[in-house]
């Protein structure tokens, strides 16, 4: 079964100066990290190798989102943070993302890293919900 209209007739010209200043807006809050229900935009856009033709770039929205937990010491060893057992603070954590290629342990792995409060509590804010 085909398409009632030719695909082709959605793929109309590219501005590419509005593209451009779209990614420059992007990159001029590069480092902000937004908390938990904040809107994160996403922009994929196809361009060439050399960047100067982009085809059809994407704008989508989504929900910022945050990992979180606790590090204490299990006195009995039962896996449940019992009455009297505390959390330890000052302990670093490590977040292992797996980068372009979706696997842990190679070449393009990024890490985040947090400090556990007085209480044993660490969160990672301002993760874009899907990526690895």
């Amino acid at each position: 079964m085909g398409y009632k209209y030719p695909i082709a007739a959605y793929l109309a010209p590219q501005d590419v100066s509005d593209i451009n200043a779209l990614v420059s807006l992007a990159l001029a809050h590069d480092g902000y990290v937004p908390d938990v229900g904040e809107a994160i935009g996403i922009v994929l856009d196809p361009a060439n190798a050399a960047g100067t033709t982009h085809y059809q770039p994407l704008v989508m929205e989504t929900q910022a989102a945050k990992l979180g937990d606790f590090v204490g010491e299990d006195l009995d060893a039962d896996g449940v943070q019992d009455a009297g057992e505390q959390g330890i603070a000052g302990q670093t954590v490590t977040l292992i993302g797996g980068g372009a290629d979706g696997l842990i342990g190679t070449g393009d792995d990024t890490t985040a890293t947090v400090t556990t409060d007085a209480s044993g509590n660490y969160r990672f804010t301002g993760l874009t919900p899907g990526v690895q």
